[in-house]
């Protein structure tokens, strides 16, 4: 792409993400070639720490800080904790008890809340004292009772993080279930002569800026044994897919595990321990199991809430219809269950098959899964800069009710597109170079379907400016209209303000391919 071009195209984009009320991914606009998780590349080519993962936007996680050497920096980070009661911190035991088994000093370590991007700070709050669990013993086996808590100077500003309770953890952490796993560690492997890979924080760390996050399935413990052997525990879990490409690594660890409790809430079930290497095929990720040291927290901290066994049953969002395409797998292989991971509630995830680099003529199918309600729609930009609406199209519906009722998606919802009933295929076409598909849902009330059917025939947009103006226009009068979510926004947090309830963003993705000549 000519250097014009570049320019051009990453104006347009400015002014698409200005007109959409929110921040479309960093790669969109400034043009980087990672194909599949390019919105946090760094400048020198270095993958993403939560491997496989995304940016959490902001307002997401809010409990989620991140341990650090006092007095602290974007370096310095090395472990992941949450903020159970204002006053104390959950986090990983071997993040506070070195090998030869002695405590940090608690004048050595921070904790920084109220941020998702340590580039612009967070609240920096002292540590008091450190508990590590009473049975931890570093260096054994399986790293059994890998939890510590940190009692600190200050009172948390962020909204205290719900756990999953002994009785309700039989009921919540079930086997293909999809959990959500955040942090800012990295994914070099860093590993301990003698022993599974312990996300242990020694030797340079370069920790992510942004707050990432990963969707994984829970796995049987039996599972987990053929990996590990007997060193696996009804007192951990763990998660991954068999054919690996999704982990948490080095300075993740303490960070939480989330997964949905009765009523569709996140609550935290686990506390990243350790692994063999990172994403691995066949090497899961284990997790300190919450429920089965609940007396351990309350112990010290009665004010923990956790989240009780309410019924015989889970009560999970009910999935919405799903549009798969049997001619094509699904993209993140293994047998998770249907249902909306914690990690996507209010957002929309794009998959494009089959992969990053696809030869001209070759087809292609999007696959995408929302954690929202709304209207959905897609678009491409290739590498000229031409841009086409890919859905809604009236190839799949060709009646204006078809069309409206086609577009509808809810929580759970999976559409593929093509599907295996629309009339058309999608291919790689010239030009070769990068392309850049958006998806993003528009909520309810927003009246789009009249600018969505000038442009449904799947040719060029002819002003896409003015388009994405004009859409974008419509995006944020709906926004306004949306009920406001208690969070805890971290500008306030570390200006010390109260929180106040903000709206929810408009759902956004957006992943890149390239376009390549066919080999002959």
């Amino acid at each position: 792409m000519s250097a014009s071009l570049a320019s051009a195209r990453s104006d347009l984009c400015r002014r698409i993400a200005s007109r959409f009320a929110i921040a479309l991914p960093v790669a969109f606009c400034l043009g980087l070639t990672n194909a599949a998780f390019a919105q946090d590349q760094p400048a020198d080519g270095e993958s993403l720490r939560i491997v496989g993962g995304e940016a959490v936007q902001e307002g997401r996680w809010t409990a989620l800080v991140s341990v650090q050497v006092a007095p602290g920096g974007p370096d310095r980070h090395f472990c992941g904790g949450t903020v159970i009661e204002p006053g104390w911190v959950l986090t990983a035991a071997h993040c506070v008890v070195r090998r030869d088994g002695s405590i940090r000093r608690s004048d050595s370590l921070l904790v920084v809340e109220g941020t998702n991007d340590l580039r612009r700070g967070g609240r920096r709050i002292a540590v008091v004292r450190v508990i590590p669990y009473p049975n931890y013993r570093a260096g054994t086996p399986g790293q059994p009772g890998d939890l510590a808590l940190l009692q600190l100077a200050e009172r948390a500003r962020v909204e205290p993080q719900a756990l999953v309770s002994r009785s309700a953890a039989e009921r919540v952490v079930q086997p293909a279930e999809i959990a959500t796993v955040a942090g800012f560690g990295d994914i070099q492997p860093d590993l301990v002569p003698g022993l599974a890979q312990q996300v242990r924080p020694t030797g340079p760390q370069r920790p992510s800026d942004r707050l990432l996050q990963v969707n994984v399935p829970v796995v049987t413990v039996e599972q987990c044994r053929r990996t590990y052997g007997d060193r696996i525990s009804n007192a951990h879990i763990c998660a991954g897919f068999e054919q690996g490409g999704s982990d948490s690594c080095q300075g993740d660890s303490g960070g939480p595990l989330f997964m949905l409790a009765p009523g569709g809430r996140p609550v935290q079930v686990g506390v990243v321990s350790w692994g063999s290497g990172c994403a691995q095929p066949g090497r899961f990720g284990v997790y300190a199991a919450i429920g089965t040291f609940e007396g351990f927290v309350r112990q010290h901290v009665p004010n923990a809430r956790f989240i009780e066994a309410a019924s015989p049953h889970v009560q999970r969002p009910t999935p919405a219809p799903s549009r798969p395409n049997p001619a094509h797998p699904v993209l993140q292989a293994g047998t998770p269950s249907s249902g909306t991971p914690p990690g996507l509630i209010g957002l929309v995830s794009l998959d494009i098959l089959p992969g990053e680099r696809i030869p001209v003529g070759d087809a292609i199918t999007l696959r995408v899964q929302s954690g929202a309600t709304g209207t959905l729609m897609i678009f491409n930009i290739d590498a000229t800069g031409r841009t086409t609406q890919l859905f809604p199209n009236r190839r799949s519906a060709p009646t204006p009710t078809a069309f409206r009722a086609n577009a509808q998606v809810q929580p759970g919802s999976i559409v593929a597109v093509p599907g295996p009933a629309d009339g058309f295929v999608l291919r790689a076409r010239l030009p070769v170079g990068d392309n850049s598909i958006i998806a993003a849902i528009a909520p309810p009330g927003a009246r789009v379907e009249d600018i969505l059917a000038r442009h449904a025939n799947l040719s060029a947009i002819p002003d896409a400016e003015s388009f994405f103006a004009e859409l974008g226009a419509i995006l944020e009068e709906a926004r306004a209209r949306l009920p406001l979510l208690d969070t805890a926004p971290e500008a306030e947090v570390r200006q010390g303000l109260a929180l106040r309830p903000v709206r929810p963003p408009i759902p956004i993705a957006e992943r890149r391919f390239t376009i390549i000549e066919r080999s002959p």
